[in-house]
């Protein structure tokens, strides 16, 4: 009877051994990237722009979304957008590194966690959960990106603003890669401050999911544009 129950205890040890090798097998490394290199990242006003035109309009400069052909990749999307606000620069900025915050009012983000890592540059870890809804679609995404200011973090009062992410690691294993960036300049038109955003997304999706691009073409880019009014919205009512 002892030797039987020793047994078990054996069995059920070596069970959940097993059973934690596995689980931590199936959790991708985290992806290695330079994070130097800055040069797709849009950190700059879109040329020939008339910023009269894009005040409270959210405009695409690019959009789109397509089959990718290359290992580990099933679909590509890539948006950038621009708009101008009646915010403060500084308003904005404030609401963009809160990243605490984010699941609060920023749309289809459920949960987030976070961790500094430097402050200079100033950077963070999030490890960020995703729902996503339309129509027939229905997805969950769960990933941990980086996110470095590039310039303007700690001035009070600054003119211009850069910060950039990039994906580290997929845990669901459903994304390939992500990079994204937010571009603030201040700006007057008639005499007012207004602040100029800029905002850019690239994702490479690791798994089809039935839908996916049919979403990304007739709800991506309004997804987007949600997103940037979110940030304004939020902007505007912390500084009433």
């Amino acid at each position: 009877m002892i030797v039987e129950i020793g047994r078990n205890r054996f069995r059920f040890a070596l069970t959940v051994a097993i059973a934690l090798l596995v689980a931590s097998a199936a959790v991708p490394e985290r992806l290695s990237h330079d994070w130097d290199n800055i040069d797709e990242y849009p950190l700059g006003p879109y040329p020939e722009n008339e910023f009269e035109n894009l005040i409270d309009n959210p405009t695409k400069i690019t959009f789109g979304g397509e089959v990718d052909p290359r290992d580990g990749v099933v679909v590509s999307s890539r948006a950038d957008v621009h708009a101008v606000y009646p915010v403060s620069i500084r308003a904005m900025r404030d609401v963009l590194i809160e990243f605490e915050s984010h699941a609060q009012f920023v749309p289809r983000v459920s949960a987030t966690d976070l961790e500094k890592l430097s402050d200079d540059p100033l950077s963070w870890l999030q490890r960020t959960q995703l729902s996503f809804r339309f129509l027939f679609f229905g997805a969950e995404y769960d990933l941990e990106t980086h996110h470095v200011v590039r310039f303007g973090g700690e001035e009070p009062e600054p003119e211009q603003f850069g910060l950039t992410s990039r994906l580290v690691r997929s845990p669901d294993g459903k994304l390939a890669s992500q990079a994204g960036s937010w571009y603030l300049k201040r700006i007057e038109i008639d005499e007012r401050e207004y602040t100029y955003v800029r905002y850019y997304q690239r994702i490479e999706f690791a798994e089809s999911i039935f839908g996916l691009r049919f979403a990304l073409r007739r709800f991506g880019l309004r997804g987007i544009r949600e997103t940037i009014e979110a940030f304004y919205d939020e902007a505007v009512r912390r500084a009433e």
